[in-house]
């Protein structure tokens, strides 16, 4: 499940960083660098693919109590 690919950006000494649909993300100059805009742009979709899954309704754990006025 590797959303993102590091590859050489075009004939040249830049690294290219690309998404699933094969869409340009950036350009970085050391390979090194490319691979880890790739790992925490994967990380970051992961952590948000777990929130969408786990956003059902929970009420809250506190609710204030009105204080009765004379």
């Amino acid at each position: 499940m590797n959303q993102f690919t590091v590859t050489r950006y075009r004939h040249s000494r830049f690294w290219a960083v690309r998404d699933s649909a094969g869409d340009l993300v950036c350009v970085c100059v050391y390979k090194r660098g490319a691979t880890e805009v790739a790992r925490r742009l994967a990380n970051l979709a992961c952590v948000n693919q777990l929130q969408e899954t786990s956003s059902a309704y929970k009420p809250p754990l506190w609710t204030p109590k009105t204080l009765a006025t004379d």
